[in-house]
């Protein structure tokens, strides 16, 4: 998965999610040298790129979930830690995406074989 390097007092964004209407779980994990884990979470989500987005804040723990509605289509999570620290991203973006993919694809080659014998036939 993805690891982020933290610099203390540093807004660092961990993940940008555009035109993505899937809801999920957005988990990661935050490890430290330098005892507790500290700091804050932004949140940005908005339906549409050019409405405002909705901005909201949570702390920043050891273990982390944040919960993505459907209704996100512009969603970014950004993080600032206390301490250096170092983030590993358990969800992964992508998986969705590629099953989606994979389905467009299918449906695309079913429907061209089954226009093939259409044109074929004159």
């Amino acid at each position: 998965m993805a690891k982020v390097e933290l610099k203390p007092g540093e807004r660092t964004e961990v993940l940008n999610l555009f035109s993505d209407s899937m809801a999920r779980t957005i988990r990661f994990d935050v490890t430290t040298t330098a005892g507790a884990v500290s700091g804050q979470i932004d949140v940005e989500r908005a339906l549409l790129p050019f409405l405002k987005p909705r901005r909201e804040t949570a702390p920043l723990g050891a273990e982390n979930a944040l919960d993505k509605s459907w209704l996100d289509g512009q969603y970014k999570v950004f993080v600032t830690s206390d301490t250096a620290a170092e983030l590993n991203m358990k969800t992964r973006a992508l998986t969705r995406n590629r099953l989606f993919l994979i389905l467009l694809v299918v449906a695309g080659v079913g429907l061209i074989a089954g226009i093939m014998p259409l044109i074929l036939a004159d």
